[in-house]
């Protein structure tokens, strides 16, 4: 997928997801089709109530008691508007970095690498150190 990338790119490209991916799971509500009818052309849709992926996560039960509060202090940690401003500056060193590889400008400077920084989202300092684990981890259990 991202195989026409070089390798800092990909690598801002991983820093952004990470940032992305507290942002969507503990900050974007969505809410969900429970059902459908239809009465002729009218089409009748049923929604359950905004959620977010880490709330409807707590509330399936599928993980166990103790991941669920870790997962819980990390996203009652964390600082929304730090967090957006983070990724936004992701999103600009990204941006950057694909002006630098256009072949019609090869006179701007490379972008440094900006990393993601889970301390610079938070209201204060998280509960326990490494408790943001690597999405594959989560997958894994």
């Amino acid at each position: 997928m991202i195989a026409w990338l070089g390798n800092t790119q990909a690598r801002q490209l991983t820093e952004l997801y990470r940032a992305l991916r507290l942002y969507v799971n503990c900050f974007q509500p969505s809410m969900k089709l429970l059902s459908k009818q239809r009465d002729g052309k009218k089409v009748w849709c049923v929604y359950d109530p905004a959620k977010t992926p880490l709330q409807r996560l707590l509330q399936s039960g599928v993980s166990p008691a103790q991941k669920q509060q870790e997962l819980l202090e990390v996203a009652q940690a964390l600082d929304p508007l730090r967090l957006l401003h983070q990724l936004e500056q992701l999103q600009q060193t990204i941006f950057r970095c694909a002006i630098g590889c256009s072949p019609f400008l090869s006179s701007l400077p490379s972008a440094p690498l900006r990393v993601f920084s889970v301390e610079d989202c938070t209201a204060e300092k998280l509960p326990v150190k490494g408790s943001i684990p690597h999405p594959r981890a989560i997958a894994s259990n």
